[in-house]
């Protein structure tokens, strides 16, 4: 019976430390504002263009885009349209009620927060 207690518990460490380093991207809502390049058919989030590139190209919703729309290269590689999520430990231990929620890069109506 011992044995078993151990197994167990090492076996619930591993799993809680494997979840550590596994952490899900999450995507930006369907109303999240995006701006669209006119002289090609990538979009871009707000953190990846300069104010006056902001004022140049066209504010859309992700929802609203008519596809064959791509994200940008480069916007996509630096991280412009996901946030890093929590591990999957650290979500199991919100459901257990400890820790605290994700804050999210997005506000209620589509705007990004940086």
């Amino acid at each position: 019976m011992r044995i078993a207690i151990q197994l167990l518990v090492f076996l619930v460490f591993i799993t809680l430390m494997t979840g550590w380093f596994i952490r899900p991207d999450v995507e930006p809502p369907s109303n999240a504002i995006i701006f669209l390049d006119p002289g090609s058919d990538d979009y871009y989030s707000p953190v990846c263009l300069t104010a006056e590139q902001r004022e140049e190209y066209e504010r859309a919703r992700i929802r609203q885009m008519t596809f064959p729309k791509r994200r940008n290269k480069e916007c996509r590689d630096q991280g412009g349209f996901v946030q890093e999520g929590k591990s999957l430990t650290e979500l199991f231990f919100l459901e257990l009620g400890y820790g605290e929620p994700l804050e999210s890069r997005w506000n209620e109506h589509g705007e990004w927060k940086w």
